[in-house]
């Protein structure tokens, strides 16, 4: 078995932590900068890239963090109409029921789209975790591509009515 971490060389792209799952979508991305309670930030006052739990990181590491974007973060309705139709039409393509994850994702043009139109949001994955997204190696199932070309479709029919 390795190292606990993989050294101070070493340039990890993600870190590890609940995001939005368990919190509160106006926020925005700021709690996953924060831990709760360690000073300013969500939980403890203050804005993005303070209260970072000092002395926390294993000798010879160094923590930066910036804030690429202002993109607003989107909650959508699993049970909105339009949700339903596309469940249906995944059940129908795939042959079973969607499962629903709650995941984090940088699309800022969907806050803009949702309050403008005022009509709920759509969002549709067809990847898979090992699919390496927006990673090395990034991939798609091309089983994946053509069910999701179909159930695009489907949905659209369903849609129409």
């Amino acid at each position: 078995m390795g190292p606990a971490h993989p050294g101070p060389e070493r340039h990890l792209g993600r870190l590890p932590g609940r995001g939005l799952q368990d919190g509160d979508p106006r926020r925005g991305g700021d709690e996953a900068l924060h831990a709760p309670g360690a000073g300013p930030g969500p939980g403890g006052g203050g804005g993005p890239g303070r209260g970072l739990p000092e002395g926390r990181l294993p000798p010879g590491y160094a923590l930066e963090v910036r804030r690429l974007h202002g993109g607003r973060p989107v909650l959508t309705d699993p049970f909105s109409p339009p949700m339903r139709l596309m469940a249906r039409a995944l059940e129908e393509v795939w042959g079973r029921p969607p499962v629903y994850t709650r995941e984090g994702g940088t699309i800022p043009v969907v806050a803009e789209l949702k309050e403008t139109l005022g009509a709920p949001i759509v969002l549709l994955g067809l990847g898979l975790p090992d699919d390496n997204l927006h990673a090395p190696n990034e991939k798609l199932d091309l089983v994946n591509l053509e069910k999701g070309v179909e159930v695009i479709r489907r949905f659209h029919r369903l849609l129409a009515g």
